[in-house]
This record gives structure tokens, sequence and C-alpha cells, in this order.
């Protein structure tokens, strides 16, 4: 048994050593990613996840060659630059944080202006951003016509390009909220619109917080009076006058009653109380003569 073992021991590192010493041809390491992304100028780049999210990382860490080659070569600028990120950001947007000028000088060249008041998910747009981090100081936006180009896309036409525009998200104002956003129905649903909808006056549409008058809307002198006109936001009484919310209760700090207002005197308004001497009494007794 202990010869058996001893031969397979032998013959296990035997194939073992020959397979050591083999030759074999060494692994090529390729960066896919590149490889996908970033092909030869002859070919068009077609857009894809992959190509999105590397481009909008170049564009987010000023990474301006790059951005520029994917331009160069992509098959459909105008959908390249009107893509938006998980926060609903445009490249443009992306440069600027980055405080790139040469990226977004290169984006607005194929075009990205058109997207300069796209608004994201936190109702910010990408001249907000400009404003806020101060390079509008030395791009001035408006008036760089030398700078913008129409964009030229080698099989982008104008219906598509329409229909790119068409498909971007379009702002929209909530009139509770008093402020811009771009996606409707997720704003719609958040809970500062939630809460704002629950403290607007039914009849003035004004942002107030509901009155409290201890009294239950089915009582019906409550009734009577919303039949009649009454606005439930004005107080009531005949000139709509009256406390719309109950007193706020507050730490007394005196031991005098409730209601009444304790009035400070004046300095030296009483003299002072000085000891009774006999003179006094004796002015005292006289005047009872």
């Amino acid at each position: 048994n202990k010869k058996a073992e001893n031969s397979r021991a032998k013959d296990s590192k035997e194939y073992y050593d020959k397979i050591c010493e083999a030759d074999y041809p060494k692994t090529l390491q390729v960066d896919h990613l590149q490889q996908n992304v970033l092909p030869d100028e002859k070919s068009n780049l077609k857009i894809n996840k992959d190509l999105k999210n590397f481009f909008f990382n170049c564009c987010h860490h000023g990474d301006w060659k790059n951005v520029e080659h994917i331009l160069k070569n992509v098959d459909d600028i105008a959908g390249l630059i009107y893509q938006t990120d998980q926060y609903n950001w445009s490249p443009l947007m992306c440069a600027i944080s980055s405080g790139s000028i040469d990226s977004i000088n290169i984006l607005i060249k194929y075009g990205a202006l058109e997207t300069i008041n796209h608004i994201d998910a936190g109702g910010n747009s990408a001249e907000i951003l400009l404003k806020n981090l101060g390079i509008d100081k030395f791009l001035n936006f408006r008036k760089a016509n030398d700078i913008v180009e129409p964009i030229d896309s080698k099989n982008t036409t104008k219906t598509d390009v329409l229909s790119i525009t068409s498909d971007f998200p379009q702002p929209f104002f909530c009139n509770i909220c008093n402020l811009q956003y771009c996606d409707k129905i997720s704003h719609q649903t958040s809970i500062i619109h939630l809460f704002n909808k629950n403290i607007i006056c039914p009849d003035t549409k004004k942002n107030l917080i509901p009155p409290q008058y201890g009294i239950h809307k089915s009582n019906i002198g409550y009734q009577m009076l919303k039949a009649h006109g009454w606005d439930s936001c004005m107080g009531l009484g005949l000139h709509q006058g009256g406390r719309i919310y109950p007193i706020k209760a507050k730490p007394k700090s005196d031991r005098s009653g409730l209601g009444i207002k304790i009035v400070k005197c004046p300095k030296n308004q009483f003299k002072k109380v000085r000891p009774f001497t006999k003179q006094d009494e004796y002015e005292f007794r006289r005047s009872f003569m």
C-alpha cells in the first residue's frame, strides 16, 4: 500500500512539474472599457450605456480631451448632448460643476448651449450653476455667438433633433410651492408638495396654517356660515375679524391673578418712607384739635 501511494505521489508530482514547465502564451491585458468606448477615429461611436457613463465621467472630471474625442466620433451628437444622468444632470451641468472651461467650450461648440435652461431634479439649471460657481465672469454664454456652432451630426436629421428636443423633459412651475421643477409626477408625490398642499386655504388659496376654531365642520351654524359665503380663513364674527387660532399657552412666572396686568411704577414716584418721630406724632394730634 505504501509503495502504491508513493508511486502515485511521484506521478502527480511529475505531472505538476510538466504543467509548470510548459510555455503558454501570455494573456493580453486589454482595457475593455477603453476599447469599447474609444476605438479608432475611423469608426463611429454608438450611444450605449458604457459610452454614456464614460462621457458623463469625463465631463464631471474635466477630461476635455476624451470629451472632444467622443463628440468628434459619435454617430449622434444631439442624442448624446441631450442625455441625462441619474440626477437628471446634463453633460453641460457636469462640466460646469467640474470648473473646466475647456470642457464647457467644447460642449458649447457642439451645441450644448441648447440645454443651458435644463432643470435637474433639485430645481437647478446650468445657468444657476454658472452664477453660483462664478464661471459666468469668464464666459458670456448669451453673447458667445462665435463659439456656438450648429450641431453637425453625421446621421442626425432635423426631424431627429426635433424628436429629441420634444422628448427632453420640460420644466413646469408649481403654484403651490412657488418653485420650478422638471419631473411633475415625482414632485407632486414629494413630501414638500404634500405638506404645502395641506396648509393651503381652500377659499383664498393662500399658504396659511389651517384655522382651528374648535367647531366641527358638521356643526349646523358652521355650515350656515359657509353657505352664506363665509371665508373660513378670515375668522368668526360679523366682520370676520375674530380669533382664528386658540390662545397660546406660556408659563406664568409671577403670582398675580389671571388677566391682571402688572404696571411697573416709574422710578422715584414714591418718596422713601422715613421713621415716625415725635414731631410727626405732635403734628398728627394737632390736626384733630
